[in-house]
């Protein structure tokens, strides 16, 4: 007689409560592994410690939402990818939002574009080529840190 096989049947659920496990721990525990020799994509020991000693909120504003360009989506990825860096860092302290220039500020009858302009902020003016033609658009790729009762702008483009 044949030595008696384990039944099949019961892998399934076996495998099924691994896999659970394996996916809890994974959002439990985020870790990101940067195999570039600068450590361009590491958030750096002073960078991790000001996050962690916020005081008070910090709360980014991004205007690279629209449709642009490849180079300028790859730009919003960027900073969107390095935003979550810092979110996970700071918690609660640290908030972050990509916004349209275009669109009209909440509570006041002013676009994000007029606000910018009167910060001295200056857009880029970007053609690019579709099939019907040309077209034209301005983009603003700064970004506004609101800290304390004050606003600081940042440039996320250099010409």
């Amino acid at each position: 007689m044949l030595p008696k096989k384990p039944h099949k049947r019961f892998w399934l659920p076996l495998i099924l409560m691994l896999l659970m496990l394996i996916n809890w721990l994974a959002s439990q525990w985020h870790t990101r592994i940067d195999l570039t020799n600068e450590k361009r994509f590491t958030l750096g020991t002073a960078t991790k410690k000001l996050l962690r000693n916020i005081d008070e909120p910090v709360t980014a504003e991004i205007f690279l939402k629209g449709n642009f360009p490849s180079g300028f989506r790859q730009l919003s990825s960027s900073a969107e990818d390095l935003l979550r860096e810092f979110k996970e860092v700071a918690g609660n302290k640290f908030r972050y939002k990509f916004l349209n220039p275009d669109e009209t500020i909440p509570g006041m009858e002013i676009t994000y574009i007029d606000s910018l302009s009167a910060m001295g902020l200056s857009p880029i003016n970007l053609t690019s080529r579709l099939k019907e033609g040309q077209q034209q658009q301005l983009v603003y790729p700064y970004a506004l840190l609101h800290y304390k009762n004050k606003t600081l702008p940042v440039a996320l483009f250099q010409t």
